[in-house]
């Protein structure tokens, strides 16, 4: 991860949990973690799934998609800054939405 990738998830990270959790214990996650680059249409995780990992949006968007029957239907947006996956890892419960 480069220098500016890094701030910028600081500054994601600094916003979301100011309140709660330290600075240096943000820097930790930040370099525990791993950059993960997706193409349109790609999937990140798939409703169902285990909830092992949580992600942070840095660029782009992404589209939240639930099984509803036999058909998928788009019930969201995920937009820079936002995070992804974290309540799986909080509740222990699988996946709740397919995010391309």
């Amino acid at each position: 991860m480069n220098s500016n990738e890094r701030k910028m998830l600081f500054g994601i990270l600094n916003k979301m949990y100011s309140e709660e959790i330290d600075k240096e214990i943000i820097y930790k996650i930040i370099d525990s973690g791993e950059l993960k680059y997706l193409q349109d249409n790609d999937l990140l995780f798939e409703e169902g799934s285990v909830s092992d990992s949580m992600y942070i949006l840095i660029n782009g968007s992404l589209l939240v998609f639930k099984q509803h029957g036999k058909e998928l239907k788009q019930v969201g947006v995920i937009k820079k800054g936002e995070a992804i996956g974290e309540m799986g890892l909080i509740s222990n419960e699988v996946r709740s939405a397919s995010i391309y």
